[in-house]
C-alpha cells in the first residue's frame, strides 16, 4: 500500500471534535487490522472532513 505524505492538520481541523473523532476511529481501524477497503474509506472521510474544517464549513457539535 502506498504511504501518503502526512501533513499536519491546521488549527480548525484540530479544534473540530468531529475531525478528531474520525482521526481516532481511523487509528482504531488500523490497530484492529480492518479490511483494506474499510481503512481506505475512513481515510477518504477524514481527508474530506479536514478539508471542510479548513474551509470553515465543517459540522461541529
Amino acid at each position: 500500500m502506498t504511504e501518503h505524505i502526512k501533513h499536519p492538520p491546521n488549527k480548525q481541523a484540530i479544534d473540530n471534535p468531529d475531525v478528531a473523532a474520525l482521526r481516532e476511529q481511523l487509528q482504531t481501524l488500523k490497530k484492529i487490522e480492518a479490511p483494506k477497503e474499510v481503512i481506505e474509506i475512513a481515510e477518504k472521510l477524514l481527508r474530506r472532513a479536514e478539508e471542510a474544517a479548513k474551509r470553515g464549513n465543517a459540522p461541529s457539535r
